[in-house]
């Protein structure tokens, strides 16, 4: 098997392990590195597994770092988020400009969780079977 075909291989079995529904969230984030300055990114979708990002680094495999984000909030406001992450993909994509990344929550507290949870259950716009 090619190197490109490989990559789709992975891919298309990353995206089977899916648990959670996903839903757009498309805004800025911070991405928190131990060790390194902060740097934006552009959220994509959210679970309550996880998160799609835009990077504009490419973060490696199973990095252990921190998420900062907003969620809208109904029928007004907004919650302001921090949270552990976990890479579980990462793959640079032209047509975003950058690297998709794959983010993985770890060890959410349960108000957290909750607030993720009030999200998901207060928007209508789904992605299908996701992250």
């Amino acid at each position: 098997m090619s190197a490109p075909e490989e990559a789709v291989t992975w891919v298309n079995l990353n995206e089977d392990r899916r648990l959670y529904p996903r839903k757009f969230l498309s805004g800025t984030g911070y991405v928190v590195v131990p060790g390194r300055p902060a740097f934006e990114v552009h959220t994509q979708d959210i679970s309550l597994g996880g998160m799609g990002v835009v990077s504009p680094l490419n973060l490696p495999y199973e990095l252990l770092c921190e998420m900062h984000f907003t969620l809208p909030r109904e029928p007004a406001g907004m919650d302001v988020l921090a949270v552990s992450v976990r890479v579980v993909h990462s793959i640079l994509s032209g047509r975003q400009r950058g690297f998709l990344v794959g983010l993985q929550f770890v060890n959410l507290p349960p108000n957290t969780m909750a607030t993720i949870s009030r999200f998901m259950a207060a928007t209508s716009l789904m992605m299908g079977s996701g992250s």
